[in-house]
């Protein structure tokens, strides 16, 4: 089963993540959808797959709230197949620096697939980059599956 974990403060990252569920279903693979604070963290180890996203804070930060999360990637082996999203507005100097504070944590304690950065709200050329990100992530959970 894939999970996507988002944080979103307002509903542009929540509207990014219900897209990226949806092409991720349209693979065929097990895929559920989970606000942050509703996502059992200690069932991590029991996923094929995780995609987490949050919108950037500040300058650049991840917000405090999913700091948790993070703590509990960065305990993992590389075996996890992972993917990362975020919404920002480039308006600001660190355009979605939490998806690449993110990137850095999973790229290192996971098997890190692909991350997706999105301006503002997710518009209708992004659904073509959803559908990018879900693909290759099927190939890499699937590639990760065949190995066990």
């Amino acid at each position: 089963m894939i999970a996507v974990v988002y944080l979103s403060r307002t509903g542009n990252t929540e509207k990014l993540a219900r897209c990226l569920t949806e092409e991720i279903r349209r693979t065929e693979l097990s895929v559920e959808l989970f606000r942050l604070e509703e996502f059992d963290q200690e069932k991590i180890d029991d996923l094929d797959g995780l995609a987490a996203g949050t919108f950037t804070w500040g300058s650049g930060d991840i917000p405090e709230s999913f700091l948790p999360l993070l703590d509990k990637i960065s305990e993992k082996e590389r075996d996890l197949v992972t993917g990362v999203f975020g919404t920002g507005d480039s308006f600001y100097p660190h355009f979605c620096g939490a998806v690449t504070q993110l990137q850095k944590t999973f790229f290192r304690n996971t098997d890190l697939a692909a991350s997706l950065k999105v301006e503002l709200a997710p518009q209708r050329q992004d659904r073509e980059r959803c559908r990018k990100f879900a693909e290759v992530f099927k190939h890499r959970v699937r590639k990760q599956l065949s190995r066990q």
